[in-house]
């Protein structure tokens, strides 16, 4: 059921938004705007079959570590 309820939303919002970044001629938004979709969608999908996905927070904590030197 929760399957179903992402796809509804994501059918729901892509069509209006790709529409008005048609009408406006955004090409770069259109594309930056697609790309975020398909992650957003992909990782939904993924949440609503139960997978573990795994947190970035460490990783990006890491990263600002070894940046900064801290």
């Amino acid at each position: 059921m929760s399957i179903l309820a992402v796809l509804a939303i994501y059918l729901i919002i892509a069509p209006i938004e790709i529409v008005s970044l048609i009408k406006t001629n955004k090409r770069k938004e259109l594309v930056l705007f697609s790309f975020i979709m398909l992650i957003a969608f992909t990782l939904s999908v993924l949440i609503a079959f139960d997978v573990k996905i795994p947190s970035i927070n460490r990783m990006v904590g890491d990263l600002v570590t070894s940046i900064t030197g801290e």
